[in-house]
């Protein structure tokens, strides 16, 4: 598997990523019960202009997942669409795509929300970190489920600063 960042402009890449929600989002509707999930209410027009960024899994020269994302602030990023086709679920893709990102964003705030119901994503972000901050309710029908990691500088320092309080108490 190779992660790679997918150029926006090429069409080819686009249309795949696009094949790749259509085919993805639906499972998770079904998992959360609401069917009207912003990214399967999307065309591919709308899918092109969006100001997130994109990165890919590749396996075998065949793109079978991807992540996207925005910087929301100057230290904080959103995850904003985590998707990986169905026939290569349970493989470990999302983990790596996440694995990735989460590399290349350490010095970082991360946020993501998921549906309720959305098991497999909820495990994927507490197995790589994340923790619970907050929970939405949209409707009637859908609540999410909001999660944050912290930069990897501010988790050394808790760490140092655990240490030094362990050591002022004796």
């Amino acid at each position: 598997m190779e992660i790679i960042q997918i150029d926006k402009q090429c069409t080819e890449s686009m249309e795949r990523i696009w094949s790749i929600q259509q085919a993805a989002y639906p499972l998770e509707a079904k998992w959360i019960g609401f069917d009207r999930i912003p990214p399967l209410m999307e065309s591919f027009e709308e899918l092109c202009r969006t100001p997130e960024f994109f990165l890919g899994c590749m396996l075998d020269q065949v793109l079978v997942g991807a992540i996207s994302y925005e910087q929301i602030a100057g230290d904080r990023m959103e995850i904003c669409r985590m998707m990986v086709h169905p026939p290569f679920h349970r493989q470990g893709v999302a983990s790596r795509l996440l694995a990735h990102f989460l590399q290349l964003n350490e010095d970082k705030w991360i946020e993501v929300c998921t549906g309720e119901g959305n098991e497999p994503a909820i495990q994927l972000y507490q197995k790589h970190g994340f923790r619970q901050v907050d929970t939405r309710r949209v409707n009637d029908r859908l609540q999410l489920i909001c999660f944050e990691k912290s930069p990897v500088r501010d988790l050394d320092s808790m760490i140092e600063g655990e240490g030094q309080d362990e050591s002022m108490d004796h």
